[in-house]
């Protein structure tokens, strides 16, 4: 059988109560299109004018070539330790990738404790299923991702058991658990 991707718990781990983060929503920022960095910069400004108490925080490999808001917190290449603490800062982790083989950051999200909004590409849909271990919007479209944030933000009982259900849905993704199934 096929052995899939997966998340150092060494690395990626909750530090931050799941019940006890701000209204804070992170994001991976690629330049490729196809990544939705824009897409998820326009989700972002949409949501802040309904929560003006909302933070973001946008990490990426390299310096962004568009304008991103002042409100929201850019980080360039962070550390480990660094981007686990971002993740364990949020609420709601933000993928609006329209195509991913696989698509690592999610799992290192849903690993530190938050609720994953993403774009439904064939990458997520191997570990995430939609109102149970995240929520999922239909390819390209920004209106469902935004109105599946305003409901983790509105419902907090239902952002913490897709948290938590995401969390206990990535242990299944382990080194150990792959290196049994490969010795096989």
């Amino acid at each position: 059988g096929q052995i899939p991707n997966a998340i150092d718990s060494s690395e990626f781990y909750i530090t931050q109560s799941i019940n006890n983060r701000p209204a804070h929503i992170s994001m991976l920022y690629h330049r490729l299109s196809i990544k939705g960095g824009k897409k998820g910069l326009l989700s972002l400004n949409n949501i802040k004018s309904d929560y003006p108490n909302l933070e973001a925080t946008i990490f990426s490999s390299r310096p962004l070539s568009t304008n991103i808001p002042n409100w929201i917190n850019l980080e360039i290449r962070p550390q480990i330790n660094r981007l686990r603490d971002i993740y364990n800062s949020s609420a709601i982790f933000l993928h609006p990738s329209q195509r991913e083989g696989w698509g690592l950051p999610p799992m290192e999200a849903m690993a530190c404790g938050c609720a994953v909004v993403a774009m439904a590409n064939d990458g997520v849909k191997e570990y995430i299923i939609h109102n149970q271990s995240g929520l999922l919007s239909s390819i390209g479209n920004v209106d469902s991702m935004i109105e599946n944030i305003k409901y983790l933000l509105n419902n907090k009982d239902r952002r913490y058991k897709i948290a938590k259900n995401g969390h206990k849905k990535i242990k299944e993704y382990s080194w150990q658990r792959n290196t049994k199934q490969l010795e096989k």
